[in-house]
């Protein structure tokens, strides 16, 4: 992106669950709607970590999903998979026909897979910038 600054780019966090408690699969684990000032952003990364006790065997999958009016689309054409010996992961692919930012727009976290012993507590980032 052409002439951007560091302005230009932000992070929202979403908590989805406390470092005392065990990662469960569901969809909307945690949510946030697009405020006026972000519209016109795209997200370009989204990471998987925070988590306080590994989880054991299998993976962790997870997938960020926008709803516009009656409209849902996973954001992530590859889910972001956190190994059970990572505290973090960000290996998702951003698919860029959903990545753009509409006031109104809902954006949820939805866990598709945990470790076959779940780790504890999750947190996720959305990293946005300024489209153009």
């Amino acid at each position: 992106m052409a002439n951007q600054t560091y302005y230009d780019y932000k992070e929202i966090e979403m908590p989805v669950f406390e470092s005392d408690t065990d990662c469960a699969t569901g969809n909307g684990k945690a949510a946030f709607t697009v405020p006026s000032r972000l519209a016109g952003y795209e997200i370009y990364d989204v990471q998987a970590g925070g988590i306080h006790t590994l989880g054991v065997g299998s993976t962790m999958d997870i997938q960020l999903r926008r709803r516009r009016a009656t409209t849902e689309n996973d954001v992530l054409s590859t889910k972001v998979t956190v190994d059970p010996s990572e505290y973090t992961a960000n290996d998702g692919t951003v698919n860029s026909s959903y990545s753009d930012m509409a006031e109104g727009d809902n954006f949820y976290i939805d866990v598709d897979q945990v470790h076959t012993t779940p780790a504890k507590g999750l947190t996720c980032v959305v990293m946005i910038r300024k489209s153009g």
